[in-house]
């Protein structure tokens, strides 16, 4: 997430803020939260910087690394470490504000605030550090199509949403009252365009974030577990059901049964599902 301040007397402070669960417990994870925010760091080094933040001028901006309040000291600890493993040197100012969710009567708010690190603005940092409150309205409205980043997501996730928004609004008209009946719909469905579909859920900010081999891995996968068969060079066939919840158990489940526990045609992931 970037922002910038728009007026006022900190109008032009700028921030790339990374928001983060857990630290990561294994050394590959480690090493791709290192790189990402290498990345941040350094203009130069390949990461897609969103256009208002990338223009002459405009090169200077803090780094925030945004954390569960729980977990803020986990990274405290451990990511100066994996800096110096990796052999990575931050150049911009770099702090780790903590959060926490209350909920109130009058509607749900995020408290934020540093635990560690600074900020190149010392009168935002000073507000920070004694802790700023948000209401969740305030942002939760404008994230809520956001459903990508600039990190590669698990397979399951993107097949999740693949599955959910995108192949759902492939279906021609007449088609649809099949879906109702329980029958399974066959949906043809060619990479690029799937690729185009999707990127409509990358952040405002970064909108060329969403990666072509992310889009191919999740169709890959579909085909690993009989939820679509391959048809030529990037071009493939959906085998489509309405699916209630919980969708992205179920998927994890056939990719597990599909790694070596014996995963059946597709036909077998739905009760009394009828072909067309």
């Amino acid at each position: 997430m970037t922002f910038e301040v728009a007026e006022g007397r900190f109008a032009g402070y700028r921030a790339v803020n990374e928001i983060k669960s857990r630290y990561p417990p294994r050394g590959r994870a480690r090493r791709r939260l290192v790189r990402q925010l290498q990345q941040y760091d350094d203009i130069e080094s390949g990461w897609s910087m969103p256009a208002d933040m990338s223009g002459p001028g405009r090169r200077d901006y803090d780094l925030m690394l945004t954390v569960p309040t729980g977990h803020a000291s986990d990274y405290v600890v451990n990511l100066p470490k994996d800096f110096r493993t990796g052999g990575v040197a931050i150049t911009r100012s770099l702090c780790i504000p903590g959060f926490e969710r209350e909920a109130r009567a009058a509607g749900d708010h995020f408290r934020t605030m540093i635990v560690h690190g600074r900020l190149s603005a010392s009168e935002i940092e000073e507000r920070l550090a004694e802790g700023s409150v948000l209401e969740a309205y305030e942002f939760l409205d404008e994230l809520g199509g956001t459903k990508f980043c600039d990190s590669d997501p698990p397979a399951p996730y993107t097949m999740s949403i693949l599955w959910s928004y995108v192949f759902s609004n492939m279906i021609h008209d007449a088609k649809r009252r099949d879906l109702f009946r329980g029958k399974i719909v066959k949906v043809k469905a060619e990479a690029k365009r799937v690729h185009k579909l999707i990127s409509r859920f990358a952040p405002p900010s970064n909108p060329q974030c969403i990666k072509a081999s992310w889009v191919t891995t999740a169709l890959d996968e579909l085909v690993g577990v009989k939820l679509a068969k391959k048809i030529g060079v990037g071009k493939y066939e959906i085998f489509y059901r309405l699916r209630t919840p919980p969708l992205l158990d179920w998927l994890i489940g056939l990719m597990y049964n599909a790694n070596g526990n014996g995963a059946g045609a597709h036909l077998g992931t739905f009760p009394n599902a009828r072909d067309e």
